[in-house]
């Protein structure tokens, strides 16, 4: 599979299927195309003898170790010995990055919110009542929201959610985990056929009663399942792993020959913008207006009292941005230091300015449906 269009007689249809079903479950293949790991002389009636190469051995990464898997290389000039040419890898280390942080704007926050904040936004370039530049209005929408931010990593930072034990997860299984614990201590401080025999009927054990588990957890909850119920449930676990990341996914420029798959997170966001929401522009006539333009008005500046209203009719419970800042935030902003607040929004609309670069960015969560 992966060879050269000579070598289809070493395709079938089952390596295709062997390709889907690892780039399906989040794999990612490393072989480019057409490039042998395999050699082998043969003689053949009415054939000269010659080198048959194939690409027989494919090296694939997980999602999660993706980024760190670099230079792969098929070494056919390292082959001593064996008809498989050694697959070399670089790979690299560097520290996980931070999750996201989530806050809780709790009503109790408020006051140490605030004072943070205040802290925070004297510390910070001022923000001029009135802006006439693009500029000055990007710098301020930077303090605002950099205050803000500061002052909830400060005061209201939720904790990290403690390691949970599975739901299936019961004495029996504790148990047999123990007993094969102890059996692979007594295989390596003394090695014998007894200890070795004692280890493996231990650990055959220990995956029985994890399956037996497992069962009777998903038949108690089923058998509990009545209208209403929260059926996602029983389809956010597979094999011990809660499965909340988005799999490989296959690129439309793809063949049935050539498949091209994206792995990156990156890729992945870009590929599904473009594909949901193409940037083509649209060409639309509108008919003559039957009425006379109307008069252009002079701009009325935005109130301190229209931004609170229209923040108070805000949900604070809606899903935050990149950022984490909720509504509930701005409705803090607004009590501690309106000002600030209403002279970026007033400078947005008078500039025309309401999108700058941070401000577009989206966090996409694809939610699977049945």
């Amino acid at each position: 599979m992966w060879s050269r269009e000579e070598n289809l007689d070493k395709h079938t249809e089952t390596a295709d299927r062997l390709v889907d079903l690892f780039a399906t479950n989040g794999y990612t293949i490393l072989n480019a195309p057409e490039e042998p790991t395999f050699f082998m002389y043969r003689t053949l009636p009415n054939r000269p003898a010659h080198l048959y190469t194939s690409t027989l051995d494919l090296g694939w990464t997980s999602a999660d170790l993706t980024p760190f898997v670099q230079d792969f290389q098929v070494a056919n000039h390292l082959a001593n010995g064996s008809d498989h040419y050694p697959l070399i890898t670089t790979l690299s280390y560097r520290p996980i990055e931070e999750p996201r942080a989530t806050f809780l704007f709790h009503d109790d926050n408020y006051a140490s919110w605030s004072r943070a904040f205040i802290h925070e936004l004297d510390s910070r370039p001022t923000i001029p009542p009135i802006m006439y530049a693009e500029a000055t209005f990007v710098t301020a929408v930077d303090s605002l929201q950099g205050a803000a931010l500061a002052a909830s990593t400060q005061t209201c930072l939720r904790r990290p959610k403690a390691a949970k034990r599975a739901k299936w997860w019961d004495s029996k299984v504790r148990e047999a985990l123990k007993d094969m614990r102890k059996a692979r201590k007594n295989l390596v401080a003394v090695p014998s056929p007894h200890n070795a025999t004692r280890y493996h009927v231990a650990r055959k054990q220990f995956h029985y009663q994890v399956v037996v588990a497992k069962r009777s957890h998903a038949r108690a909850f089923a058998a509990q399942v009545k209208p209403g119920s929260d059926l996602w449930r029983l389809n956010s676990w597979y094999q011990g792993v809660r499965k909340t990341t988005v799999p490989t996914l296959k690129h439309p420029s793809s063949t049935q020959s050539t498949p091209v798959w994206v792995s990156q997170a990156a890729e992945k966001a870009d590929l599904l913008a473009t594909s949901w929401f193409p940037n083509e522009p649209t060409h639309t006539t509108h008919p003559p207006h039957p009425f006379p333009p109307s008069d252009t008005r002079d701009f009325v500046p935005v109130t301190k009292e229209e931004v609170i209203d229209t923040l108070k009719e805000c949900a604070s419970d809606n899903a935050p941005g990149i950022s984490g800042l909720s509504y509930k935030v701005w409705k803090w902003v607004a009590q501690t230091a309106p000002d600030p607040l209403v002279a970026v929004v007033q400078t947005a609309i008078a500039l025309g300015v309401h999108h700058p670069s941070h401000w577009g960015q989206r966090a996409i969560y694809p939610v699977g449906t049945l």
